[in-house]
């Protein structure tokens, strides 16, 4: 299974953070996996048969630029307390064209000597950004996922992200920006006041945390991040790895006086 596996990179399918500050091509394959709450980066997973791998990109903002040895021994610092911590890689690289430190170092899950895992990291600076491409798996699975790993990093942008201080400007989202029904070529999405939401047909429950859509269809909780751009709603994550914006059909959806909120 697993020299099958080696042998087949799936083609990469273009993701773009919804704050427009990286973009890389994310393998078929994986998925993006959207943490509530969670605005320092994105989260992506990977599972075939049982076998499963992460990766996460980090961005971190500065006050002043930070020099890449010193963002580096930061993240080092962290990892190198990790149970079983083995360095095995550290060396000057670049992404993008920018200078960086891949390091690569195995350590322990939850401390249990029976599951080593091996984690491969991309460390770059920006200007006064930092970025961490990381990729991880159990040692013995690594290889099965390392060209995947190694292709989102070698694909990973840096992009201009929002304007400095427009992020304090906006309004956070509510429930009452989404109402409404929404469509896109193939897709069609319906938000109501009372919290219920038909996508594609498939109907089910809402609620929106810190900018991210919850979604939960029977037993199953989709999420996604969600982005209110001009003339539309981005929904990313789920079937809508790379993103898909949809326009408002009909306008909002009247709010029921018997509806609750969310």
């Amino acid at each position: 299974m697993l020299p099958l596996l080696l042998l087949s990179l799936a083609l990469g399918v273009p993701f773009e953070d919804v704050e427009h500050r990286f973009h890389l091509d994310l393998p078929s394959t994986w998925s993006f996996t959207p943490q509530p709450g969670d605005s320092f980066g994105a989260t992506f997973h990977r599972d075939q048969d049982g076998i499963f791998a992460n990766a996460t990109v980090r961005v971190m903002p500065f006050d002043l630029a930070v020099p890449l040895d010193v963002l580096v021994n930061r993240i080092a610092a962290a990892s190198d307390a990790e149970p079983g911590f083995r360095l095995i890689e550290r060396k000057a690289s670049t992404v993008a064209g920018y200078p960086s430190v891949h390091r690569r170092y195995l350590a322990l899950v939850n401390g249990d000597p029976r599951l080593p895992k091996l984690v491969d990291q991309q460390i770059l600076m920006v200007g006064r950004t930092g970025f961490v491409v990381h990729g991880e798996a159990l040692a013995a699975a690594f290889p099965t996922f390392e060209r995947d790993i190694l292709h989102m990093s070698a694909t990973f942008v840096p992009g201009a992200g929002r304007a400095q201080g427009q992020d304090a400007a906006r309004r956070p989202l509510t429930p009452e920006d989404l109402l409404g029904r929404w469509h896109t070529k193939g897709h069609t999405l319906v938000l109501s006041a009372g919290g219920a939401i038909t996508l594609d047909g498939e109907h089910g429950r809402y609620r929106l945390e810190d900018g991210t859509l919850l979604a939960t269809f029977g037993t199953r909780t989709k999420v996604y991040q969600v982005d209110l751009r001009a003339g539309g709603l981005e929904l990313t994550g789920e079937q809508f790895a790379s993103g898909k914006v949809f326009t408002r059909k009909t306008g909002k959806a009247k709010r029921s006086s018997k509806a609750s909120s969310i």
